[in-house]
């Protein structure tokens, strides 16, 4: 996407510049050797904010450097305290799920793309002795077997057609990341792609027209089909004497991409 790359491009390579953008120009790319960060209004989390000052104070001689202008009195509090309980030395704990069964299908389904052909006697000892992976995960397989995602012939498990019809060539892709990103709307202008947003910003309630900050440039949302995760809209551009016009643009979801493995 050109809007996301160039800007992306230009502040990597230049010295003694400032870019504004949502949380999501942090998702994917490497952000960091930053003087200051300035965020509106607190972090949700004291993990969230340690994230953030992470990315300044990389450079010798410089110091780590985080501000939260807040826009009102909760947000204040909310900072106030957030920096108190990092000051004690406290942050989020990471509470794992007690049976990730999902993760045992997907190292499952991960094995036999890896090898191709797996023992259906022997699958368990590529975990050595893992609990999660030890009688509890015979039923997840006996699943798996039934609905088709893996295929069994002679004592060997292999890839299923279900598999390759629901996930087609993003198997590979699908099958290393175990966690997924929540899915995001695409913006396009005509063929173009401007931007991506959180579905979260399509629904929550406001009064008056629907507006999207994209590629430096407003766009109001006109029309969404949930059902096929579709949208359409406008962008509005105010050019000097001139009264705002509008240009067509359209808005498709895109599938949850894996972001850990």
């Amino acid at each position: 996407m050109d809007e996301r790359r160039q800007p992306e491009q230009a502040f990597a390579e230049a010295r003694d510049c400032v870019i504004v953008a949502t949380s999501t120009l942090e998702l994917g790319i490497d952000v960091g050797d930053l003087d200051r960060v300035i965020q509106l209004n607190s972090p949700a989390s004291v993990a969230s904010f340690l994230q953030r000052l992470g990315r300044t104070g990389r450079r010798p001689g410089t110091s780590r450097n985080c501000l939260f202008p807040a826009l009102d009195e909760e947000s204040l509090l909310q900072a106030a305290g957030l920096l108190l309980l990092w000051g004690e030395g406290f942050v989020e704990a990471v509470k794992a799920p007690p049976e990730p069964r999902h993760i045992v299908a997907q190292q499952i389904l991960a094995l036999c793309l890896q090898e191709h052909r797996v023992g259906d006697r022997t699958w368990q000892e590529w975990w050595n002795g893992v609990e999660l992976f030890g009688p509890s995960a015979l039923p997840i397989l006996r699943h798996l077997v039934s609905q088709g995602y893996l295929d069994s012939d002679d004592g060997m498990l292999f890839v299923g057609p279900e598999a390759e019809r629901r996930f087609g060539h993003r198997l590979s892709m699908d099958m290393t990341g175990v966690f997924t990103s929540a899915p995001e709307f695409t913006v396009l202008s005509g063929r173009k792609e401007v931007g991506r947003t959180d579905p979260a910003l399509l629904t929550e309630e406001i009064e008056g027209p629907r507006l999207l900050l994209l590629a430096g440039r407003t766009w109001r949302v006109t029309y969404i089909d949930w059902s096929r995760r579709l949208g359409e809209g406008c962008a509005l551009r105010r050019q000097p004497g001139r009264r705002i016009s509008q240009q067509t643009c359209h808005m498709l979801s895109r599938p949850a991409a894996a972001t850990g493995t």
